[in-house]
This record gives C-alpha cells, structure tokens and sequence, in this order.
C-alpha cells in the first residue's frame, strides 16, 4: 500500500472519530469531587421511638468535634426567606439552621434516595446526567446534611450537643424528609489564574452551565406557565390543558444565577480557610394538592396568585442547590478530582 493511500485512510479516520466525537453529548461542567452530592435531611421524632437494635448512626465527617455543627452562620428567617420549606418557629429572626454532615446510612440503598432527586429536577436529561446518575448511586459520593433548628445563641457543649442522628430501616420516610440537596460543579475547561477574584468568577462558569441547561431541558420536556414572579423566574408544569391534575407540580427556576463578590465571607465547612462558595442555583420543585371539594381547573391561574392559592394548597418543596467553590488550595482539591 502506498504512503499516499495510507494517509487517504487516515485523514477519513480522523473525520470518522471527529464525527463520533461531535455527536457525542458532552458536558462542559464536571461534578466536584471534593463536595460530593449532598442530601439535607430534617429528623423527626420517630426515629427514636424504635428499638435501638433496629438504628443505624451515621458517622460524622469528622470536619468539626461531634458535639458541634459543621454549619452554624445561617439565620433561619433568611434562609426561609429564600423560598426553603423547613418548621418555621415564632420569631425565626432569633433562630438559626444548623447543619452537620454525616456519611450515607450505611443501611441504606443510594440509589433509592439519590436518584428520585435526579429525576424530579430532570438532571438525568442534560449532558452528563448519565455520569452525575452514575455518581450519585453510590453512597460513597453522598454526604448527609442533618438539618437542627435552635436558637442563635445556642452554646453547644459535651454536655449540650448537636444531636446524634439515628435512623432506621424505612428509606421511603427517610427520603420525604428532604427539604433540599447540593451538588457541586466544576467548569469543565483547567483554568487557573494567579487573581484570586477572576479564579473565583471562573469557578462559577459549571453553575452557568447547568443553568442553561436545564432551563433547555424544561422548555423540551414540559409545558411553560405564567407564575406571580416572570420578572425573576421561569415556570413550568408537567402537564396539559384542558383540566389540571390533583396534584400538580411546578418547576420554578430564576433567570439568573447568584455569584458572590464576598465569597471570602463564604466558607465551606471541609477547609474554612481555603474553601469559598462563589456561585449558587436555587431550582425549585413544588408539588401542590388541589383543595378538597374543588374541580381541577380548565384554565391554570397564574402560578401562585390569590386565585391558584385558592385551589392548590399545602405545596411540599424541595430545593436543589447548584453551587461552585473556589479552592485557594490546590494540591488536595486536584487530587479528590482526578
């Protein structure tokens, strides 16, 4: 075979695997290893009505001595106040949200409780759902965020202490008491640069990436509704006129992501002094119940307004977090995320 055809064969080659490549999905963000997938989890009293043989105690990450939360700056009328659905006590101003992160129950399937998540936001549907699905189905990659509200001036102690998670075999009540979840996402291009702010405005670009994403994904997959805030959000629902279900869920997702200037006000409890929250999504996925003795709708009301409050009542919802952090320390983060 001559030198001319050899090069005939590897110049169509070449263009096969260029075309096989294009076609391909690719993600333009990467999951941050180092946060992993994380699940908050809002304890109730059952739990410790069982036997203590039937419990399971998830052990800390060891971030923070046991007996103190891992998370301890967030004033609970503030974070309500950006549409989280946890009790909200009187005079939530004087209470504050505490959080500790725990590994996965070890008696738990992840798949069982990652998954539906995954699902409800539609993440399995943008480039690189399969490999996030794949992530996040190993309990490895999950991290519990146990949720406890007290006072803001709470003193904890030995003797006063964060309370010890216990659970136990029932995963399906376990998963209806997540208020929200985290993940955390790179930029897919390496990209390093000696100003600390432009490195941390670069860290932000994975979180712009999934947000415009899933803002194509909602407009393929659903139908696009007015709601009581268009100035700021987009709406969407997973079904059709004429007549609306008993239950109806909502898709609610901003406009725009928030980025923080002070992100060195931001710490991130696995390395307070290196590791900063730069970027945040907040998508909201809420499930109404129409109101008792009342006949679903011809015609959708404006999503929230008086007059849908009048028909669909008690939303339950949950919150997915898509945040980026910005690492000033290098060699450890490099390392979580080859």
């Amino acid at each position: 075979m001559s030198t001319k055809h050899i090069l005939i064969i590897l110049i169509i080659a070449i263009a096969v695997l260029a075309v096989i490549y294009l076609a391909k999905p690719c993600a333009s963000w990467h999951i941050d290893k180092t946060m992993k997938f994380q699940i908050a989890y809002l304890p109730t009293n059952i739990n410790n009505k069982q036997p203590a043989k039937n419990l399971t105690k998830p052990k800390t990450l060891g971030l923070t001595k046991t007996y103190l939360p891992d998370i301890d700056n967030i004033n609970l009328a503030n974070f309500l106040n950006l549409g989280f659905q946890v009790p909200q006590p009187t005079h939530a101003e004087q209470y504050n949200l505490y959080l500790k992160l725990l590994h996965f129950p070890a008696n738990f399937n992840a798949a069982k409780t990652s998954l539906p998540i995954l699902d409800e936001f539609l993440l399995n549907t943008i480039k690189g759902g399969k490999q996030l699905t794949s992530y996040a189905s190993s309990a490895n990659n999950l991290t519990i965020k146990q949720i406890f509200i007290a006072k803001s001036n709470r003193k904890f102690s030995p003797k006063d202490s964060f309370p010890e998670l216990a659970v136990n075999s029932d995963q399906a009540a376990f998963n209806q008491q997540i208020p929200f979840a985290s993940l955390y996402v790179l930029p897919k291009a390496k990209h390093r640069l000696k100003n600390p702010d432009a490195n941390a405005a670069w860290s932000t670009n994975g979180v712009k990436t999934i947000h415009k994403e899933l803002i194509t994904s909602y407009k393929k997959d659903l139908l696009e509704v007015v709601g009581n805030d268009n100035q700021h959000y987009s709406y969407f629902i997973n079904a059709e006129a004429p007549g609306y279900p008993k239950q109806l869920t909502v898709l609610k997702i901003p406009h725009q992501i928030m980025t923080f200037n002070n992100w060195r006000d931001l710490p991130m409890p696995q390395d307070p002094q290196h590791d900063f929250l730069t970027g945040l999504l907040l998508v909201y996925h809420t499930v109404y119940t129409l109101a008792p003795n009342t006949a679903p709708p011809q015609t959708l009301p404006t999503i929230d307004s008086n007059q849908f409050n009048k028909l669909y009542i008690d939303p339950k919802i949950t919150v997915l977090e898509v945040g980026s952090v910005t690492y000033t320390k290098t060699k450890k983060h490099l390392a979580a995320n080859k």
